[in-house]
């Protein structure tokens, strides 16, 4: 598809719009060639994000229209863009007008990670009708700004409360010695805690209250604390309304001397790793408050704007007031708060920090839903309400380690569940592994009081994430939910009523990290109709004993059971579970899976399922298992003519096996366009149906030809696949199994007469 991002702040000198779409980038990334509108398109801002983008100057109007009505859909990531803060000409004039020009063509427009103040004029919200209204879909920084969205008429099922996207900026890089000798070189002693202060113009340029009051309790924090003060640029335009101006009047009116970090560009990770030299941080801007929580200094925000309300809120709870109501006596009481109660600030802020960037991931949750031919979202395909992450934020003796990396996530959906889910937690809690299990509860609008029994949990246990929907939503949404959440290497989801051995996810994790070729793994599974019952003390039968794994019997029945486990990587790689499945969307997703990946069974017993006639996978799967297993059959055929006639003659096609088994699969590849060679056996120098019959040295032999091979025989994945693989042929590329057993889907073949 072809995308367009239309103009939101990138490259104008704002640090925070390159965290926004750096942000973005790492949970979306944007097809090559895709169309990004930035301020200067030569700016040292552009040289960290992807060459394979083209950047078009947003001054270059005719570039940027001819771009956007070119698109399948446009995109708008990150930024304020309903505000009339600084009045109504920017952006709600300007940005409308382009978003206008979309509307009129047809273009759907999805906006990504925007933040959404409260209009207060009626010319913003006739400007915001005519260039917002029509919008796709919105994913907001804050339950606030989606609330102002419904107060400006957008409809509730076409809006998810999400997080800032600077809060996804990929720390990696995050260089703290350089930060530290970047400080010295500027005269910062080490050892004595600094303070990181950023400050703004723009309609307050003139009044030097403000200024003045800010330069008192600065010069205190200088002389009574002794600490030292660190001023930054955020914004790092030229002019009297921006950062630098800001800072030279302020710091002239103090006593003591302040170091002014100079006027330059720096990197997001760079500027976070400058605020992890600091303790504290007063600022103006709000991803200067970002940059310091994430950087780990305790910030205090100026509440400029109404986002930075909420981001204050959501953060620690500090605050100055607006710039008006700014006094010297509230920076300093600010300042006696935030050192007395640091600790539980601080951690209160850190809890928060870690909640935001996983609520940041809701922010694809209607673009992943995209595809070609079908950019234009209904409401009817839309969720029904918003998300909520609650963390448990109350100190406790032992707060979760900073960045913590989980081998396990484990994703629990529950709706009317109150009885099991606490069993549930308890016997994770009993996995030989916990310590590095996360578990996220998907909480699908329960009324049965889920959330109370998992915040008591969260109290002593700090892997659990939970997560609650305004409405009820399906299971392969709430699933979906936890895979953009998920943290761990390995994922796996869990009923709330079934139960797993007490070392089945540490065999299961193992047995991947062993084998890095396969990308899902499944035991054996106990089977009981008897509820809360323990893996360990059960009335079941081992019903559910499987196979060794291959891809064709999955095409024919779902054999991964209940409990698998599978990479992360392979997620990603795969995409999320397909929402208009109701119960059988699980195998639809393994089918898909299965084609690029290796699965592999282990042949222990790993869990205990509780066959409930009431649940989901036993009311209706049969016309869903159907749908699913004819989707890939045919692919799985599609596959194979491809692979044949991209190659021509090359390489001639060869039925393995004679009889009326060969006879069909012949049949099959007639009607599909694949002409055969000629058959293999064991009982060569004859014809079938016409065609020469050669011998396995055909293949196997030296300098043989390597023709592709069909099987066509009951017992060949037993008797000819292992030949095949030994000689080099690769399942599925090289060699297909039995697909005379998909006839039941195929019309493909006509019965033959012996």
């Amino acid at each position: 598809m072809k995308i367009h991002v239309t103009f939101s702040g990138l490259a104008a000198g704002n640090i925070g719009d390159e965290a926004m779409m750096k942000g973005f980038l790492s949970i979306h990334p944007l097809p090559e060639g895709t169309t990004i509108e930035v301020w200067d398109a030569k700016s040292e801002a552009i040289a960290q994000l992807p060459p394979t983008y083209r950047y078009i100057n947003y001054s270059d109007t005719e570039a940027c229209n001819a771009a956007s009505l070119s698109a399948d859909y446009v995109l708008i990531v990150g930024a304020t863009i309903v505000t009339d803060m600084l009045g109504t000409e920017w952006p709600l004039n300007i940005l409308g007008g382009k978003y206008a020009l979309c509307h009129a063509a047809g273009i759907p427009i999805h906006a990504v990670g925007i933040g959404v103040d409260k209009l207060h004029s009626d010319e913003a919200v006739q400007l915001f009708n005519r260039g917002f209204l029509p919008f796709e879909t919105w994913t907001v920084r804050s339950e606030r700004s989606r609330k102002n969205l419904f107060t400006l008429g957008v409809h509730p099922g076409r809006v998810v409360a999400a997080a800032d996207l600077a809060w996804l900026t990929p720390t990696q890089d995050v260089d703290k010695q350089w930060a530290a000798q970047y400080l010295a070189a500027l005269g910062v002693k080490e050892g004595i805690p600094i303070v990181g202060v950023n400050i703004v113009n723009e309609k307050w340029k003139d009044d030097n209250a403000i200024k003045m009051a800010a330069a008192t309790a600065l010069d205190w924090i200088c002389s009574e604390l002794k600490w030292q003060v660190v001023f930054f640029c955020n914004e790092t335009r030229e002019g009297e309304y921006f950062d630098k101006e800001a800072t030279r009047a302020t710091a002239a009116f103090m006593k003591s001397q302040p170091v002014i970090a100079l006027n330059q560009y720096f990197t997001p990770e760079q500027m976070i790793a400058l605020l992890s030299c600091c303790k504290l941080a007063i600022s103006w801007r709000y991803h200067f408050t970002v940059f310091s929580a994430l950087g780990g200094a305790l910030a205090i925000s100026v509440l400029r704007g109404e986002k930075l309300t909420e981001l204050s809120d959501e953060l620690n709870g500090l605050n100055l007031g607006t710039p008006e109501s700014l006094t010297s006596e509230k920076i300093r009481d600010s300042i006696v708060q935030a050192i007395g109660n640091y600790a539980t600030l601080k951690y209160r802020q850190d809890v928060a920090v870690d909640a935001l960037r996983q609520r940041c991931r809701f922010n694809t949750y209607f673009i992943d839903k995209l595809r070609p031919n079908s950019t234009h979202l209904t409401v009817e395909t839309l969720p029904p309400a918003p998300f909520g992450l609650v963390r448990y934020k109350e100190a406790i003796t032992a707060p979760p380690k900073a960045g913590k990396e989980y081998a396990v996530t484990v994703i629990v959906s529950t709706y009317m569940s109150g009885d099991f889910i606490g069993e549930c937690l308890n016997g994770l809690k009993g996995q030989t592994i916990w310590q590095e299990i996360e578990v996220i509860v998907i909480d699908a609008a329960s009324p049965q009081g889920e959330q109370a029994i998992v915040t008591e949990f969260q109290k002593e246990n700090p892997n659990i994430t939970y997560v609650k929907t305004g409405q009820k939503v399906s299971i392969y949404a709430a699933w979906n939910i936890g895979l953009r959440l998920a943290g761990g290497r390995y994922i796996t989801v869990l009923s709330t009523n079934d139960r797993l051995r007490g070392d089945a996810l540490e065999i299961m994790s193992q047995t991947l990290d062993n084998r890095p070729d396969i990308a899902l793994v499944y035991g054996d599974s106990y089977m009981t109709t008897t509820p809360h019952e323990s893996f360990e003390r059960h009335t079941g039968s081992p019903s559910m004993v499987w196979p060794a794994y291959q891809y064709e019997d999955l095409l024919k029945t779902c054999l991964i059971g209940p409990h698998p486990m599978w990479r992360k990587s392979a997620s990603v790689a795969t995409g999320f579970f397909d929402e208009t499945y109701t119960s059988n969307g699980d195998q639809e997703y393994w089918l898909r899976m299965g084609e690029r990946f290796e699965f592999l069974h282990i042949a222990e017993f790993t869990g205990l399922y509780w066959h409930n006639p009431q649940s989901l996978s036993m009311s209706g799967g049969i016309p869903e298992t159907h749908r699913a297993q004819a989707l890939y059959q045919k692919r799985y055929v599609d596959r194979l003519k491809q692979r044949v006639i991209l190659t021509g003659a090359d390489r001639p096609v060869y039925v393995w096996g004679i009889g009326q088994l060969a006879l069909i699969t012949n049949h099959m590849l007639a009607n599909l366009g694949v002409p055969v060679s000629g058959f293999i056996s064991d009982c060569p120098d004859s014809t079938f149906a016409t065609l020469p019959v050669l011998g396995r040295e055909l293949i196997l032999g030296p300098g043989g030809q390597r023709p592709f091979i069909v099987i066509a025989k009951e017992d060949g994945d037993k008797t000819i696949k292992p030949l095949l693989t030994g000689a080099g042929y690769i399942a599925r590329e090289d060699f297909w199994t039995n697909i005379y057993e998909l006839s039941w889907v195929w019309d493909l073949h006509n019965p033959i007469e012996q």
